[in-house]
């Protein structure tokens, strides 16, 4: 090519070489076309089907513990379109940890809602504690409340507490009980997984007479105002 036309091919276009921009413009378009061979070739997975939430209640005593439990719930089976065409009732079986917690959420990959080319569905477990007759749960701590007279509140008395494993505790309290008082028993609350576990807080509702002779006020006055 003469050196005078490439300079004006150059002047205009930035290469001296013709060739060479026809050269760079088909490694693109090679490029290109492979770029989007790839991506075509990828196969996308499937979609998830919709999770099942089912609630497990236990009691305190199965938290303290654990407990075996089965777990019942229905499995809805889809066609291709998403139509339901049934449900199937299922089984799972759970192995509480000793000191769970309310909701503990314990997944079972896969068997949840089925469809056809989809993903199974995953089933969640989720514990729930049932309200109990004694206690109510702090942490890992155990709350209790105790009705007591003001006799006991103001000279001593002790209480019996049952606890979640059977036994009996007997608990002496010699201190005054005001309305915020709160006798603390270590590790006698929840355990863990640890091996430890956390204390029993004991309130105590104090019921106070509804009525007192004048011979009576002017008596506790005395006693209140000694020295």
């Amino acid at each position: 090519i003469n050196a005078e036309y490439m300079g004006v091919f150059k002047q205009f276009f930035g290469v001296a070489n013709p060739f060479e921009s026809i050269g760079e413009l088909s490694a693109m378009q090679a490029n290109e076309h492979q770029f989007f061979s790839k991506e075509g070739a990828r196969v996308k997975d499937p979609p998830h089907c919709n999770d099942i939430k089912v609630d497990l209640p236990c009691s305190l005593e199965e938290l303290a513990s654990g407990a075996f439990k089965v777990v019942t719930y229905e499995v809805p089976i889809l066609d291709e379109s998403g139509k339901e065409l049934r449900k199937e009732a299922r089984q799972s079986e759970l192995q509480l940890g000793i000191g769970a917690k309310a909701g503990t959420d314990v997944c079972f990959p896969k068997l949840g809602t089925e469809r056809t080319g989809w993903i199974n569905g995953d089933v969640h477990v989720i514990i729930k504690e049932q309200v109990h007759p004694r206690f109510t749960r702090d942490g890992n701590d155990l709350r209790t409340t105790f009705d007591i007279t003001l006799e006991q509140a103001l000279t001593g008395f002790s209480v019996n507490v049952n606890t979640l494993d059977g036994r009996t505790l007997n608990i002496f309290i010699n201190e005054i009980v005001h309305p915020k008082f709160i006798k603390r028993v270590s590790g006698e609350g929840m355990p863990t997984e640890s091996g430890q576990k956390g204390d029993l807080l004991i309130s105590f509702s104090t019921t106070f007479p509804r009525y007192l002779t004048a011979e009576q006020q002017r008596e506790i006055k005395r006693i209140l105002n000694a020295k």
